[in-house]
């Protein structure tokens, strides 16, 4: 069994879940509900089923999952923080959450829910969800103080202010080739 000790946050890290690192596909019933803050907090970004952007990032993301997977067999030195972003589903409503804590048991990984769902009722924060390999969005982990991976991060990231999308972009690493 293998399971990843979280350890320093720096502060940034937070920040990203924060300005709402979920994505939340439109599902026109809960249009009315996008502008609402989620409990708990935190802003969420709504991103259409349809985007393409968002589409060609989770596919990178699905692409080089072999290079998180070799990162997180260590050595860890200084890496840190590993998640997964999975699509959790609730009868039609869809919502990418960040899993931590990841955990290998006879070779199916899970992960803990890292923030309050907002659309889905399924999973709670903190809940420990079991990981379907072609549900993962997306990954990262944080070394030497920036983030690697984090190929929705990146799209969201042009979402936001601008303020806040230059203290993001500040904080990612260059993207592997």
């Amino acid at each position: 069994m293998l399971g990843v000790r979280p350890r320093f946050v720096p502060l940034y890290w937070f920040a990203i879940v924060a300005l709402g690192l979920l994505i939340l596909f439109k599902v026109p019933a809960l249009e009315a509900q996008l502008a609402a803050e989620p409990a708990g907090g935190g802003k969420v970004i709504a991103v259409d089923v349809s985007n393409r952007t968002m589409a060609e990032a989770i596919d990178r993301a699905r692409e080089t999952l072999p290079l998180f997977f070799k990162a997180l067999a260590g050595p860890f030195g200084d890496k840190e923080n590993f998640a997964l972003k999975v699509a959790i589903k609730d009868g039609t409503r869809v919502e990418h959450k960040w899993l931590v804590n990841l955990k290998n048991e006879g070779g199916q990984w899970s992960g803990v829910v890292h923030n309050q769902p907002f659309a889905v009722t399924t999973v709670k924060r903190g809940q420990r969800f079991m990981i379907a390999h072609n549900n993962i969005s997306d990954w990262m982990y944080l070394q030497d103080q920036k983030i690697y991976g984090g190929y929705t991060v990146r799209v969201l990231a042009e979402m936001l202010a601008p303020q806040d999308a230059n203290v993001l972009k500040a904080a990612l690493a260059n993207v592997p080739e």
